[in-house]
């Protein structure tokens, strides 16, 4: 991670083609039960919505079984301590698909998520439950744990 971006990575037991499908057509499965629009294709615009905060993102580049780029072009966050409620409009995220023999790793790379962000915090955290966690479980056990 460097003082501009946040990154992860995680190595899970599927192939690229589900990985892929996970990122793209499989979002309520291990994000949140609520996706309006769709995240298939170059130029496809989603909403994912958590209680009344939600992040619109369009799909800026996808390249089958390798990488999805996502532009986020409206954000709110309902919580009280952030004052700028739209921080990460503008935001890039790029998830890599990244195959080593019966395993794909993924990296996920947050560009302008930087610590000193009053979201920071909160979106890394959620990250981590997100993508660390309920991500990894779908992709190895096919039970995610989206938001509800």
């Amino acid at each position: 991670m460097d003082s501009e971006n946040y990154f992860n990575r995680i190595t899970v037991h599927t192939n690229s083609h589900f990985a892929f499908d996970a990122l793209t057509k499989n979002l309520s499965s291990w994000w949140t039960k609520v996706v309006e629009g769709d995240a298939s294709n170059k130029g496809d615009t989603f909403t994912v919505r958590f209680g009344t905060s939600y992040l619109t993102l369009n799909v800026v580049e996808s390249i089958p079984e390798k990488k999805i780029l996502w532009k986020c072009t409206d954000a709110f966050f309902d919580i009280p301590s952030i004052r700028d409620k739209k921080e990460l409009v503008g935001s890039l995220i790029s998830l890599e698909i990244l195959v080593e023999k019966d395993k794909s790793q993924i990296h996920l790379t947050h560009f302008g998520l930087d610590p000193f962000l009053e979201c920071y915090d909160e979106q890394v955290k959620n990250w981590r439950l997100y993508f660390e966690k309920s991500l990894q479980s779908y992709l190895n056990t096919k039970q995610g744990t989206p938001f509800a």
